[in-house]
């Protein structure tokens, strides 16, 4: 048979009240229920989705994030992606913060025993809490209790992390920011031959591991969380192998998936 003879499938979106796209089928596969649309006409057995560009996704892409909002919504007859701001508004709120939350967060800084007032008066403890927000509090916490975060996204967000000081008393898998280099340092083992709670991390590296240097100029692309850490304009990234910039206002994809989103740098 000639290729210009090969028979068309049909591509069918479905769409929520909102305009989300739902759900996308090929009739090659299954026939389309009433009040999905007529989205595209193409040769393939699977459905893509197309874009006003011209463009086409892969075939059956996943229309949901890893936070189970929808990820396109139909405007006239193309799909378009949602901007990070509609994402954000899908997701479900944070579960509230337990009673223990400040304690197990504060604890997994090094801020634990007994605190000590400051000259402005504010414990240590209080000064902690008031200084930061809670979500950072929660991030530090998260950071150094599993592998929740790669370090690509521990590093980029390295301030959040306390300095390290002769008095520190933190334990094995907690992140310091080293006084000396800037750098971020997990501890791996406890150094029971020093004087002190804790050795500087960058003069006992057999003890702390390095993660990373926060002023790496090309850092590999890292996932957002949302549109609170989204790349903004002009910033700098890795992505298999490739130097890119962002070009867009805001992004929360790798290079790649949106077109002209970023700018490959040779």
């Amino acid at each position: 048979m000639a290729e210009d003879e090969v028979k068309k499938h049909k591509y069918y979106v479905r769409v929520d009240d909102c305009g989300r796209i739902i759900y996308g089928l090929s009739d090659a596969q299954e026939q389309p229920q009433d009040g999905d649309i007529l989205h595209d006409e193409q040769k393939g057995t699977h459905y893509q989705l197309r874009f006003a560009d011209g463009s086409r996704s892969e075939e059956n892409p996943n229309l949901k994030d890893a936070w189970r909002a929808f990820l396109y919504k139909l405007n006239g007859e193309f799909a378009e992606r949602r901007t990070p701001e509609e994402l954000e508004a899908d997701r479900p709120p944070p579960d509230p913060p337990g009673p223990n939350t400040y304690e197990f967060a504060l604890g997994l800084m090094g801020i634990a025993g007994e605190p000590e007032e400051r000259k402005d008066g504010l414990t240590l403890r209080t000064s902690a809490i008031r200084g930061q927000e809670t979500g950072a509090l929660a991030f530090v916490a998260l950071a150094q209790s599993g592998d929740l975060f790669d370090d690509v996204t521990i590093v980029e967000n390295y301030d959040l992390f306390p300095v390290w000081g002769p008095q520190w008393t933190g334990k094995v898998g907690y992140i310091v920011r080293d006084p000396d280099d800037g750098q971020l340092y997990r501890k791996h083992s406890v150094d029971f031959a020093t004087p002190y709670p804790s050795s500087q991390p960058s003069l006992d590296l057999s003890n702390w591991t390095l993660i990373g240097d926060p002023g790496e100029e090309w850092p590999e692309w890292s996932q957002p969380l949302g549109a609170h850490d989204a790349y903004t304009q002009g910033m700098k990234v890795t992505y298999q192998g490739k130097r890119y910039i962002l070009e867009a206002p805001m992004s929360i994809y790798p290079p790649g998936v949106v077109p002209g989103e970023w700018r490959e740098v040779n």
